[in-house]
């Protein structure tokens, strides 16, 4: 005997009154946590962004790289903390600059092989010229203040830094351009 064939039929129409489900209805389960899960990792790297920005910004500027260099070659800070002085990842602080005058007053985390510690810098400027109020450096673990020269061309002996800006001679006269 042979069995009967099923033939496929259509599907049968939906009963009266019943609507189909929507895309939302159907699938909310696994949307919601996928839609949470992409909004957090969108804010976390938003937030990473804003910060290696500004740790950038901090870092590229002059204050900065001064009080870096001068801590570098220092021999009591060389012998806390060992050779090479590596940089932490994110200064602490704040640096606002505007029209040739500023303010920056940052604590800069330095790391060797003996050890770490925080590089305290205060500077002002006022017609481009950085001048340099405080540089120290405390180790960790230690309450003794390593006070830092604040520049090698200090010759006055006042603590602060007296550069040229572009275009002007030593003395201050305007003559750079050969007018006179």
């Amino acid at each position: 005997m042979t069995e009967p064939q099923i033939v496929p039929t259509r599907m049968p129409p939906p009963l009266p009154g019943a609507t189909p489900a929507l895309w939302w209805e159907r699938n909310w389960k696994w949307f919601v946590p996928v839609l949470a899960t992409s909004m957090t990792a969108l804010l976390a790297a938003f937030v990473l962004a804003l910060l290696w920005f500004v740790a950038t910004m901090l870092k590229n500027s002059e204050p900065y790289r001064h009080a870096v260099s001068v801590a570098r070659e220092d021999a009591r800070v060389t012998a806390v903390l060992g050779s090479p002085i590596e940089e932490g990842l994110l200064p602490i602080g704040q640096l606002s600059t505007g029209g040739g005058s500023g303010a920056v007053n940052l604590s800069i985390r330095l790391n060797g092989p003996r050890g770490s510690g925080r590089l305290y810098l205060r500077a002002t400027q006022r017609a481009g010229v950085w001048r340099y109020e405080a540089l120290s450096f405390v180790a960790e673990g230690s309450h003794a203040r390593i006070e830092l020269p604040h520049d090698a061309a200090d010759e006055d002996g006042d603590g602060q830094v007296e550069r040229c800006s572009p275009g002007l001679l030593a003395d201050g006269s305007g003559a750079s351009d050969g007018r006179g």
